[in-house]
């Protein structure tokens, strides 16, 4: 009987040669082991491998991945990519109990009401539009329904942890920017959760 390893490299032989018998007859690919489409079906397969090839070199029991990615791209010719990977194989790796105390911080004042949302969601609609994700306190609270007193206490722990970037003209008209990239905002908004 064949090992895992010699079943591997078995199963990577036959998809080398149906990929070479492929593009000999023209014919499209079939899809990744993991069932998603081209590209990331085979860079998925081959993390997947990557994952169980450590596991099994370190001899435990179990291992785990968390990945997240966000690409961006504007016909104004902005792009912007964040991409997060975490693995975790042993117990002592997990998030300590300081670590989710921030998180269930952060989401907290992302869930206390819908309003910080819906201004998230603002400046996506913003950059949908084509514009950059710059509003001002004022456009805020009239895009979301708050006042802009309200708007300035909702956003100014994402001020302070520089989610947002915050411009104050002196006169009391603040303007709000954001690049986009939170994972967890973002995964709030479109994610599957």
């Amino acid at each position: 009987m064949e090992t895992e390893d010699e079943i591997a490299g078995l199963r990577a032989m036959v998809r080398t040669m149906d990929a070479r018998l492929r593009a000999l007859e023209g014919t499209p690919p079939p899809p990744s082991e993991s069932g998603f489409p081209e590209p990331w079906g085979t860079s998925l397969d081959r993390f997947g491998e990557t994952l169980r090839q450590a596991r099994k070199d370190d001899g435990r029991a179990f291992a785990l991945a968390v990945g997240h990615i966000i690409m961006q791209d504007a016909s104004s010719g902005g792009t912007s990519t964040r991409l997060s990977v975490t693995t975790f194989d042993r117990a002592t790796d997990m998030p300590d109990d300081g670590i989710l105390a921030e998180r269930r911080e952060r989401v907290r004042l992302l869930t206390s009401s819908d309003a910080p949302l819906r201004i998230f969601r603002h400046f996506y609609a913003l950059r949908f539009s084509g514009k950059p994700r710059r509003a001002t306190g004022e456009a805020l609270a009239e895009a979301v329904g708050e006042t802009a007193a309200s708007i300035g206490e909702l956003l100014e722990p994402f001020v302070a942890d520089e989610t947002l970037l915050l411009v104050s003209d002196g006169d009391g008209g603040d303007t709000y920017e954001w690049r986009g990239n939170d994972i967890l905002i973002t995964t709030l908004l479109f994610g599957a959760i």
